[in-house]
């Protein structure tokens, strides 16, 4: 029963830490779709909002998008 007790506890600890990694790691831009400082009125604004949404795409640190520049796989 107490090797049992311990896995438990193990996975419990590996899952939390996990989490908060998952957390930690997220991007720290615009986080939420409407946020960007340079979207409104945008032709794509529509589609940049619902990339956001999916998870397609992310914001700048600064708050922008950047709709105009060209985009790349990094």
């Amino acid at each position: 029963m107490g090797k049992n007790r311990r896995s438990v506890i193990q996975i419990v600890s590996l899952t939390t830490l996990l989490f908060f990694l998952m957390v930690m790691t997220m991007p720290t831009g615009a986080l939420a779709a409407g946020t960007f400082n340079d979207t409104a009125g945008h032709w794509a604004e529509d589609q940049i909002e619902t990339a956001v949404e999916k998870g397609y795409a992310s914001g700048y640190p600064d708050g922008s998008f950047k709709p105009d520049q060209n985009i790349t796989r990094a």
